[in-house]
């Protein structure tokens, strides 16, 4: 399942919008060092999620790890 994801350089307001593959991994390029930067995780089947205050060093790649967590999905039980 494919899930959005997007980037928002809080201080210019420049908006990064990308799609994660199969296996939930993403790549943002030419992003402005430094930040903070907002990334918005948006998906159907978890709960969607806000990660702030992340900023970008010159020459580093920033892995972001995070697991979406179970939406509360309500169960319907019918008995005869």
């Amino acid at each position: 399942m494919n899930h959005k994801i997007k980037v928002i350089h809080r201080t210019t307001g420049t908006v990064s919008e990308l799609t994660t593959n199969k296996s939930g991994t993403f790549i943002v390029n030419v992003l402005r060092v430094g930040g903070p930067y907002t990334v918005f995780l948006d998906s159907d089947q978890f709960t969607d999620t806000m990660l702030e205050n992340i900023y970008l060093e010159l020459s580093d790649t920033y892995r972001l790890n995070y697991q979406l967590q179970a939406a509360n999905i309500e169960k319907i039980e019918v008995s005869g």
